[in-house]
């Protein structure tokens, strides 16, 4: 469903309604409502217009005892003055009493006794003119357009009665906020296991649902988190063991010969220099990932590196039986960036497809140059030992993460975090996807990063 209006829109659509509903409301009570007359400026216009009617009123034979000839001459000077000036003319008798008029609003009474500029119709208060006594028996009211009366009592219940309409048409979408309020705070709390449902279709809406995606990566990320503390504990606790299980050994001088000895101390160095390797590597990764590490940009010919690169490992790929097979384009490339960094994340790739290759299969090394985009791509491409999954693709470049669940495969499982890393660093892009029965990792790289 498409959004109609967003929230602004329908919070002033809300706000012109309440007031519409308000004064629909009020209507009735303005009959209710006793009002005292307020005065203003527009009195002084008013006194002066009145003088005009009686000026009328004076020259006009009112004499008469036909109402109707009465109620034509009233009608001929109503009809001198435009429409929102046009007053209103009784005939009275002594008592008040409504003979003619050209008012079709219905008037019972009206106090003629006394002089009063002031008077009230239909609990409705107005300015008039002198009451003029044209006999014993009758009374010419000419009452203006000019209604003074105090509104002000009206005026607060309408904006009361608009302000509740108001509150009653927004209160499901405050008290939406509310809900989701308390959500926010339970996910603060740590139960990422809840979401915010979704209502309406508008920024809230949208609100919630930016809320249940940040919920949901962050339990990813707890999780993420708690595999990373138990692969560390595993990947530390399997040398450890091996080296205390060999030292105790020596110390208790359970070994037959000097050659036996020996044999302990060589795999307690090796289980040492594993544990120190795979330390440096988390120490290299949490610099990497915190922008520990500072840059040495400088143009690199990544033809140069690759063909460097690929020689120091060629003979590591022979011994496996696989083939190095590789495609560079004959131009050369340039980019901007930290040397020893590149090389770091090129060596990575290659010890990943030495690592996890099917063995007596080819892997492809490739590097090409897209002109029109300022770009260039490097890509890996080997043929796994075993068959990978979309969540292992997916999960490829986490860290710590090995397909092998047992982690008998040496490695710290960081080569591919701290490759993404690098090149995250360089404003690039890294990916893998399954071609055939191929795993190609690509690196994306713009000819000119900084």
């Amino acid at each position: 469903m498409k959004r109609i209006f967003k929230l602004k829109g329908q919070m002033i659509i809300s706000c012109f309604l309440s007031v519409i509903i308000g004064y629909l409301i009020c209507i009735p009570f303005g009959g209710l409502i006793k009002r005292e007359p307020g005065y203003s400026e527009s009195m002084k216009k008013v006194r002066m217009y009145n003088k005009d009617i009686v000026r009328e009123l004076s020259s006009a034979k009112l004499y008469s005892s036909n109402n109707s000839d009465i109620q034509e001459i009233f009608n001929k000077i109503s009809d001198s003055y435009k429409m929102k000036e046009r007053p209103e003319l009784y005939m009275t008798d002594e008592k008040g009493n409504i003979l003619c008029s050209n008012n079709k609003t219905p008037v019972n009474n009206i106090n003629v006794s006394g002089k009063n500029e002031i008077i009230e119709l239909n609990d409705r208060y107005y300015i008039c003119t002198n009451i003029m006594k044209k006999s014993d028996s009758r009374y010419i009211v000419a009452v203006s357009r000019g209604y003074i009366g105090d509104d002000l009592d009206l005026m607060v219940i309408w904006f009361i009665i608009s302000m509740i309409v108001f509150f009653i048409i927004t209160y499901r979408k405050v008290d939406y906020l509310n809900k989701i309020s308390e959500y926010v705070k339970k996910i603060a709390q740590g139960d990422l296991k809840t979401r915010v449902p979704i209502k309406y279709n508008n920024e809230i809406s949208s609100l919630a649902q930016n809320i249940n995606y940040m919920a949901k990566e962050l339990e990813e990320h707890d999780l993420r988190q708690k595999e990373f503390i138990t692969n560390i504990s595993h990947d530390l606790r399997t040398p450890l063991t091996t080296m205390i299980g060999y030292l105790d050994m020596i110390e208790e001088e359970k070994y037959d010969d000097e050659t036996e000895l020996k044999h302990y101390i060589n795999i307690i160095s090796r289980k040492a220099s594993y544990l120190k390797s795979m330390m440096e590597d988390f120490f290299y990764y949490s610099k990497l990932s915190s922008d520990d590490i500072p840059m040495e940009i400088t143009k690199i010919s990544l033809n140069e590196c690759l063909d460097m690169i690929m020689d120091e490992e060629a003979n590591a790929f022979a011994e496996k039986g696989l083939k190095l097979t590789k495609k560079v384009c004959m131009e050369e490339v340039l980019i901007d960036g930290d040397p020893m960094l590149i090389a770091r994340a090129l060596q990575n790739l290659l010890s990943n497809a030495l690592k996890y290759s099917r063995k007596d299969t080819d892997v492809i090394v490739s590097l090409n140059k897209d002109d029109k985009q300022k770009s260039c791509t490097i890509s890996v491409k080997n043929v796994p030992m075993d068959e990978l999954s979309d969540d292992d693709i997916e999960k490829m470049f986490n860290r710590l993460y090995k397909k092998d669940k047992s982690r008998k495969n040496g490695g710290s499982g960081l080569g591919l975090a701290i490759t993404k890393e690098i090149v995250k660093n360089h404003k690039g892009n890294i990916c893998a996807l399954r071609c055939g029965k191929y795993l190609e990792i690509m690196i994306n790289f713009n000819l000119s990063l900084f």
